[in-house]
């Protein structure tokens, strides 16, 4: 709950701090010039374009540029005759979402379990890992309207 109430105040004091920032710019925008002639009065009604980066001066202290950066995913298939295999890779938490799936009928847990325990032993050698964890318990979904069974386990690498 403190930790709740803690990014509250930090995001309210953001918001503050941002609508400080563009309340001067708000006021010269929204204050009517004379016009002596109708389209030029029409031009500056119209609001103008956002401009393509924002000045370090408006953004909000702490922001990121983009967010995301830091959470890339990177995809890796692989496909068998009957068997596909995801793996969902975040190289900067150094955790994996390894997906199993095959056609319903011929699904066997044991079979998923030991396929991902050996691509799981093989992706930590390639990328320089020394041992992993399973950081949930694995779950199998079965989708009835395609006939296909997938077996998931969440994986976290440590050098």
């Amino acid at each position: 709950m403190k930790r709740l109430c803690v990014t509250v105040v930090l995001l309210l004091s953001g918001m503050l701090f941002a609508a400080a920032q563009e309340s001067p710019a708000a006021a010269q925008d929204t204050a009517p010039a004379p016009a002596a002639d109708t389209a030029a009065a029409e031009e500056q009604a119209e609001p103008a374009a956002p401009a393509e980066s924002e000045p370090a001066a408006s953004r909000i202290p702490g922001e990121m540029e983009n967010p995301l950066d830091g959470n890339q995913i990177e995809v890796i298939t692989e496909k068998d005759t009957l068997v596909t295999l995801v793996i969902e890779y975040i190289p900067y938490t150094d955790e994996a979402r390894f997906i199993y799936s095959c056609p319903s009928g011929l699904f066997e847990q044991g079979k998923a379990m030991n396929y991902i325990k050996e691509r799981a032993v093989r992706f930590t050698k390639e990328r320089g890992y020394f041992f992993y964890t399973y950081t949930r318990p694995d779950m199998t979904r079965y989708d009835n309207e395609n006939k296909i069974a997938s077996y998931t386990s969440y994986i976290k690498f440590l050098h």
